[in-house]
């Protein structure tokens, strides 16, 4: 792909935090990201389904379909399912127990019923290189920022750990910086995180200032190396 085509794809497809991400690997991935086709994992299934039942519950039916192990192998069914994720039984199970935890734990819950925007989408432009982006939040709130994540490990040490690996840090400053603008942290950025094996563990984490500009520093980098 030419320069000048990822130019031209930018203006449908603006960077995001994923495509970022990709980037900052190596061009190649970024590359691979953009034009391979992307085929759902079960923990991106899990996470999608888990989203929406805790946020946008009443789309549940529009978005997600319930079927038996064999039923979803059956030829032919995601034809006549475009459009709609397909879960098996168990898959939906999983995620209702999962959904029952965060809303059986009080600080989780307390986030979950508060007042506000879910899943927020937002476009901008970064002034310095022109590039355009969006990113996506669970929930903003006038109190707070809010994300759902699933972990192997809701310790403190585990979470750590799988937001270093996955660069939760890059993807919190697209966040504050889609939504309000800004470099720094205006109130509280919260996490709820949640095991995907039983018990279902769940913790609240509220990151620190210094995270936020450890991410800051890494989207200013991917950036300047973009242009």
């Amino acid at each position: 792909m030419t320069s000048d085509q990822v130019q031209a794809l930018l203006k449908t497809r603006p960077l995001s935090y994923s495509s970022l991400k990709e980037f900052a690997r190596s061009p190649k991935s970024y590359l691979h990201y953009i034009t391979k086709r992307r085929v759902a994992t079960d923990a991106m299934q899990l996470g999608s389904a888990l989203d929406c039942l805790l946020f946008t519950p009443d789309d549940f039916d529009k978005r997600f379909k319930v079927m038996g192990e064999n039923e979803k192998r059956t030829a032919g069914i995601k034809e006549a399912n475009k459009g709609i994720e397909l879960l098996t039984a168990s898959m939906f199970a999983k995620a209702y127990e999962m959904k029952e935890a965060v809303m059986g734990e009080q600080e989780s819950e307390k986030l979950i019923l508060a007042p506000g925007e879910v899943q927020k989408k937002v476009y901008w432009t970064n002034k310095k290189t022109g590039l355009p982006l969006t990113a996506i939040l669970d929930k903003l709130s006038d109190d707070f920022y809010l994300e759902l994540k699933t972990t192997s490990d809701e310790t403190e040490r585990g979470f750590s750990a799988t937001a270093i690996n996955f660069d939760y840090c890059l993807q919190a400053a697209m966040q504050v910086i889609g939504t309000h603008g800004s470099l720094t942290l205006e109130k509280p950025f919260m996490y709820i995180v949640v095991e995907s094996t039983e018990p279902y563990n769940v913790r609240v984490f509220r990151i620190t200032p210094e995270f936020l500009s450890y991410g800051v520093r890494q989207y200013i980098k991917v950036l300047e190396s973009f242009k």
